[in-house]
């Protein structure tokens, strides 16, 4: 048995997609495929995610599709919503309280949106009506970029952990080993010097 054989619940849980899709032809080389590729995400949130996709697609679901439903809804805020809660810590900020007591009052609903509140400045008291449209300009400028960095690093971070388990699947160590002595590879620069 290999290294890389899927454990019993994940073979039930391909039987499960196959039962669902009885016409699919899924074979061992299918199973091993869609473990290297989602052995990373927990049981639970698999089925969860299975029950998901076979709710709503008429054909199977590629790997793809069933590691997209498992990582759930997007929770990101709209730009609204995000101002909102700039202006509403803004409220419950106190420059006379002490750090400790305004993280207590302040909630920031994810990372995203509290550096675009540090990139305006939110804790500056100092605010006039007159400079409120530009400061929240500049706030949905780097609100916005900050959402589309995180979408983008997901992506990079999804697709590192497809290479690294097809790598370990075919043995691997490195892309050089695969194409000769000869591929340079930008992310391994000194691999074969």
């Amino acid at each position: 048995m290999s290294t890389y054989a899927p454990p019993d619940w994940f073979r039930s849980f391909m039987r499960a997609l196959v039962g669902a899709y009885p016409t699919w032809p899924c074979t061992q080389e299918t199973v091993q495929v869609y473990w290297m590729t989602l052995k990373d995400i927990p049981q639970d949130r698999l089925v969860h995610a299975l029950s998901l996709c076979t709710g709503t697609a008429k054909y199977p679901p590629a790997a793809s599709e069933i590691r997209e439903a498992a990582r759930g809804p997007r929770l990101e805020f709209t730009f609204a919503e995000a101002w909102d809660e700039l202006r509403r810590n803004r409220r419950l900020y106190s420059p006379y309280a002490s750090q400790e007591q305004n993280e207590a009052r302040c909630r920031w609903s994810s990372d995203a949106v509290k550096r675009a509140a540090e990139s305006v400045g939110w804790t500056n008291m100092n605010w006039l009506e007159s400079e409120l449209p530009t400061i929240r300009a500049q706030f949905r400028m780097s609100y916005e970029s900050l959402q589309r960095k995180g979408a983008e690093i997901e992506k990079h971070r999804d697709a590192d952990r497809i290479v690294e388990s097809v790598r370990g699947s075919i043995g691997l160590r490195g892309l050089g080993e695969l194409y000769g002595r000869t591929y340079v590879d930008d992310a391994e620069p000194e691999a074969f010097q």
